[in-house]
């Protein structure tokens, strides 16, 4: 679920900062890693969670 606000850019979506999926204030068995790709980035091999693309529908 998703929340239109003006508190965020035009073509940016915010999520919450959790680590832990138990921990998630908005639903259990979710957090923001679950959108991050396993693949490293070319430059150094670390993690590649800095542009996750995400597209969003109206339900």
């Amino acid at each position: 679920m998703a929340r239109v606000t003006t508190r965020v850019a035009p073509g940016v979506v915010r999520t919450a900062k959790c680590n832990w999926r138990s921990t998630n204030p908005y639903g259990q068995n979710t957090n923001t890693n679950s959108l991050t790709t396993g693949k490293l980035t070319d430059m150094g091999g670390c993690s590649a969670y800095h542009s996750t693309r995400v597209n969003l529908s109206k339900a």
